[in-house]
């Protein structure tokens, strides 16, 4: 009589072993992200329009700023745009009346700053009520900085306004 043979089974051992350590290696490579954001959507684009009179106009976007989580890693997007009073050399001027109620609408609620600013830079922020300010009480040409935040980003938007 011979004794019984005793098989060690290893294959399937080392099978399982090296898919547990393939799907972790995956993981690690694509990383673990709270807010899944994909290349096309980032650094997002944000629209911002002013309002006169129920008439839509769309701001010029300057500088901004976003960040995201990418696994352990944040990244950073940042421009250097032209200032305000730059870009505003080639945005049509907005006619409004004088003390006219002038409406901020931009995409994802940030929170606004509201500047006004001449050939120096930004001369004083102005007073707002929900996203709404008043049109200058002078007649003229001025431009206008909105300045949106939101918790991953901002962006620095421009609009210029003719007083009649």
């Amino acid at each position: 009589n011979k004794p019984p043979m005793i098989r060690i089974v290893t294959l399937p051992i080392i099978m399982i072993t090296l898919i547990v350590m393939i799907i972790v290696a995956l993981i690690w490579i694509t990383g673990c992200s709270k807010e899944a954001v994909s290349e096309e959507d980032f650094p997002p684009i944000m629209t911002g329009m002013v309002v006169v009179n129920e008439q839509e106009y769309e701001m010029k976007a300057g500088n901004f700023k976003w960040e995201r989580q990418v696994g352990f890693n944040t990244e950073i997007v940042r421009t250097d745009a032209a200032a305000p009073n730059q870009l505003a050399e080639s945005y049509e001027p907005i006619s409004v009346q004088q003390n006219e109620s002038i409406l901020i609408e931009i995409e994802g609620d940030p929170n606004i700053d509201i500047f006004l600013w001449d050939a120096d830079g930004p001369a004083e922020e102005v007073k707002q009520t929900d996203n709404q300010i008043a049109a200058h009480a002078d007649s003229g040409r001025y431009i206008y900085e909105a300045l949106a935040t939101w918790p991953k980003g901002e962006v620095s938007y421009t609009f210029v306004v003719k007083v009649d």
